[in-house]
């Protein structure tokens, strides 16, 4: 969402400021089968901190974001 200041934390619902990887975008296809055709399908686009994000992931699946780890300046 955003708002007066810029983008708004889907998470924390603070302000992101933007660096090197802030904001991030976090798209959600709903009815996603390959086979529908993309106009019967639903997309939802959110915003987060990098760090957020992986606070909420799954242990398993942080790693997927450690390749953001060596250049993250927060």
């Amino acid at each position: 969402m955003k708002n007066k200041s810029g983008f708004e934390c889907c998470f924390c619902a603070k302000t992101i400021f933007e660096n090197n990887f802030d904001p991030c975008n976090i798209t959600i296809i709903g009815n996603s089968e390959i086979n529908k055709p993309k106009d019967d399908r639903a997309e939802l686009l959110f915003w987060s901190h990098l760090e957020c994000l992986k606070e909420k992931l799954n242990p398993k699946t942080q790693g997927y974001l450690a390749v953001f780890d060596s250049n993250d300046d927060e």
